[in-house]
């Protein structure tokens, strides 16, 4: 990923009660289990808001679920927005959510919103599927929490304002996470060496 996208300062030091999810809204990406569990925040803390960020080819179950939740007043679907303006919408937020289930999928492939979230520098909180745990460390960089386990997503939400500066410094420590391991310029070599050994190869 560019991190260049994300030089900017994303975050203001002030809470907005914000909580996002960005990227696709299949079944995997556990969209519902996130309205789920973000009502059930919003029974301690109220003025809690909920960003869906991002082209929704289930809009229609989306819109039932967060009417049988009654949160429509609460929550705010951006549809689809442009590569431009991923960074602006996530500084919106106060903590990231991925919350990819416990679907085949899931374990095969690694979301690359993640990277963007962390490149913000904003706490992120993440289920731990795929390889998520050979590079982020629960409540050191990242908030990892098991997948399809509701109760435990709607704690790490509320944890993240009753710890606030800790979830500040976790957020930064993502930050050096995303330059460490996902900054595409690092792999530029590697890539460029596969190529050059498949050409000596045909050769």
């Amino acid at each position: 990923m560019d991190l260049k996208r994300f030089s900017a300062p994303t975050k203001s030091i002030d809470p907005t009660y914000t909580v996002g999810y960005l990227g696709s809204f299949g079944e995997k990406d556990g969209v519902n289990g996130i309205i789920h569990s973000f009502k059930e925040a919003t029974k301690k803390m109220p003025e809690l808001k909920l960003k869906l960020i991002g082209y929704n080819s289930h809009n229609k179950e989306t819109k039932l679920e967060l009417k049988k939740n009654k949160l429509n007043g609460q929550v705010e679907r951006s549809g689809q927005i442009t590569y431009e303006k991923v960074p602006t919408w996530l500084a919106k937020c106060d903590v990231l959510v991925m919350n990819r289930t416990n679907h085949e999928y899931s374990h095969y492939g690694f979301p690359t919103k993640l990277g963007e979230y962390l490149a913000t520098g904003i706490p992120t909180i993440c289920t731990k599927v795929s390889d998520i745990e050979k590079y982020l460390v629960h409540t050191k960089d990242s908030y990892l929490i098991d997948a399809d386990n509701a109760e435990q997503l709607t704690q790490a939400i509320l944890k993240r304002y009753e710890h606030y500066t800790d979830f500040n410094t976790m957020g930064q420590h993502g930050k050096q996470v995303a330059k460490s391991m996902f900054d595409y310029h690092k792999y530029i070599p590697v890539l460029q060496s596969v190529f050059d050994d498949t050409l000596r190869t045909r050769n």
